[in-house]
């Protein structure tokens, strides 16, 4: 199918020598052999013009090709002029040949130093012994004549208990007939050669006495819950996986951001081991989110959450009510809220219902906090007065504050919300620095109590 791709690639358009038209312009003559857009020809013809030269050169483009009314569509059979002045011919088939060849020595040195380093924490996670061989050149005499030789700089070499050895080829690079020989004459070997780090790690745990269950799934917590995608649960082929803590095996992509130190370590003290590998560099964490904790004090907490939230406060307000001659009522508002609608007041004094509802008729918002709301109602309370929408399905908050591109997934019984000084979580949770290492870094993790 991939050769099939490239032969309709190729045969997608047929270009013809540069000509000159009558207004003096060269241009090359391009054919589309099928419908395409103006993108996608560029493209297969292998043309390519600077970003900053992409107005001009569509400028010229419509003068040379007057009856074209669409870019998006060009049919098939049409035979397009593009002005030449704007690009060149690229040779990228060429290029990626080319470096298929041979791979820098830099490269693969590094990507050696990647492999070992996988290897060496897969073994000091699994708690097994074992050494690397340091960078030297082995000889197989594989006659009188003939002699082998293999420098463990490319092919690392793993000793294990009983003089097993295991020589990795991460690159592919031995033939099967070589790596035959080894193996028949020296029995002690085995050779694992792949480009797949998971297929090496696979064998390498193969050749120790352990299984790898693929694409497994493991729930972390109580309160908060951490759903981890595992490449594979490691178990040891001779106990029972209840027999002994869970080993995870997680391989950590290029474009994927790795799991924080703090989680590892808690997820250790849970039971649940992780061996976290990496296909090129070692992973970037993603950061941290802010955290700011809410005072017990019910006032204070108010005060500092409306603060937080964007929105101005007054303390000790006073309001008149009426304007009559013969009676006056007169209250002292605890806090007032100036919003671009109208006025809110919060009262903790306890004022009567009868006032509240004069307030109310007078047109004035106003929430009281009793002395037995506990911080969750009053949070939900105030985000409801202040006309707030959030949200606390722990499945719905779930996608809203897990990061992109990691191996897990958050869970908490939380109040997510999004306000004009950005989105916010609220939450008990008792270890909130976990909980923060774990979350979107756009989001601010709000503590109470």
């Amino acid at each position: 199918m991939k050769h099939l791709l490239k032969i309709l690639t190729i045969l997608a358009v047929f270009i013809v020598p540069i000509s000159i038209d009558a207004k003096g312009m060269d241009y090359i003559s391009v054919k589309a052999e099928r419908d395409i857009s103006l993108s996608e020809l560029l493209k297969s013809s292998r043309l390519d013009i600077a970003d900053e030269m992409m107005v001009p050169f569509l400028k010229d483009f419509m003068s040379l090709n007057e009856d074209i009314k669409s870019l998006r569509i060009i049919p098939k059979g049409k035979i397009v002029k593009l002005p030449s002045r704007y690009f060149k011919v690229t040779a990228k088939v060429s290029k990626k040949k080319e470096k298929a060849k041979l791979a820098p020595a830099e490269e693969i040195s590094k990507d050696i130093t990647t492999i070992t380093g996988n290897i060496k924490k897969l073994f000091d996670r699994l708690g097994e012994t074992f050494s690397i061989r340091p960078g030297e050149i082995v000889v197989f005499p594989v006659s009188e004549k003939a002699t082998l030789s293999v420098d463990t700089a490319y092919f690392p070499i793993i000793e294990l208990p009983g003089k097993q050895l295991i020589l990795i080829d991460p690159r592919g690079a031995l033939p099967e007939e070589i790596r035959d020989v080894i193996e028949i004459n020296w029995p002690e070997y085995s050779i694992i050669s792949s480009r797949d780090t998971k297929i090496i790690i696979n064998n390498i745990l193969d050749a120790i006495n352990y299984s790898c269950l693929d694409n497994g799934r493991v729930i972390l917590g109580d309160d908060m819950q951490v759903e981890i995608k595992a490449d594979c649960i490691i178990v040891k082929k001779d106990k029972d996986i209840m027999d002994y803590d869970i080993t995870i095996l997680s391989i950590i992509k290029e474009n994927e951001f790795g799991f924080p130190e703090r989680f590892l370590k808690w997820a250790i003290e849970s039971g649940i081991n992780i061996v976290d590998l990496f296909l090129k560099e070692p992973p970037v964490i993603h950061k941290e989110a802010k955290l700011l904790t809410l005072s017990k004090d019910k006032k204070k907490l108010v005060e500092d959450l409306i603060t937080i939230l964007g929105y101005e406060t007054k303390r000790n307000v006073g309001l008149g009510l009426t304007d009559r001659r013969d009676y006056k009522l007169n209250i002292m508002a605890d806090l007032v809220i100036r919003t671009e609608k109208r006025t809110k007041l919060i009262d903790m004094s306890g004022l009567p219902q009868p006032v509240i509802n004069l307030l109310k008729r007078h047109g004035i918002d106003i929430m009281s906090i009793r002395k037995e709301d506990n911080s969750r109602e009053i949070i939900k309370n105030l985000l409801h007065f202040l006309s707030l929408s959030y949200e606390d399905r722990p499945e719905i908050v779930s996608a809203m504050i897990t990061p992109q591109r990691v191996k897990y997934r958050v869970r908490t019984n939380s109040l997510f919300v999004k306000s004009k000084n950005g989105p916010f979580l609220f939450s008990d949770y008792h270890n909130p620095e976990l909980l923060l290492s774990l979350i979107d870094e756009r989001i601010s993790l709000i503590k109470y109590n």
